[in-house]
């Protein structure tokens, strides 16, 4: 089962190829903030819906969670500015991702028949030398499995 999330997140992360956003698929988000903007895939969890009526496949649902992170100006700067810039940054890079979803289906094409879109969250640090924003886009993404 793990070959198909890893293929999953394989997909997702080649879809998302616009300029100047670093892809990672780990567990652990890289800690340099000179690799800001950065997108990591995620697959965290799956759910199986099993139909009795049907013997050779089941219905899974993966969920595909993109953590978008990027700073904004030092914080010593001006931290207000610092705050709305990053928000800014997050908000436009979100709906790239958006787009890139909404288009790309034929990536993931053979993998998964429906995604959907589930939620967004937005954390900011302002602790240390840069505000940094991190969102959480979650997706849940259906495919077969066959199980004969």
């Amino acid at each position: 089962m793990a070959s198909k999330r890893k293929a999953i997140r394989n997909a997702t992360a080649a879809a998302i190829n616009f300029t100047g956003v670093n892809v990672y698929k780990h567990r652990k988000l890289p800690a340099n903030v000179d690799l800001l903007p950065l997108v990591n895939v995620l697959t965290l969890g799956d759910t199986v819906n099993r139909d009795p009526k049907v013997k050779d496949f089941q219905n899974r649902k993966e969920r595909i969670v993109l953590i978008v992170q990027d700073k904004g100006l030092e914080e010593h700067e001006n931290p207000a500015a610092g705050i709305d810039a990053v928000i800014d940054k997050l908000d436009n890079l979100i709906e790239d991702l958006e787009l890139i979803f909404t288009k790309s289906l034929q990536t993931l094409s053979g993998l998964i028949f429906r995604l959907n879109y589930v939620s967004t969250e937005i954390e900011l640090n302002v602790d240390g030398e840069h505000v940094i924003g991190t969102a959480a886009v979650t997706y849940e993404a259906e495919y077969l499995e066959n199980l004969v």
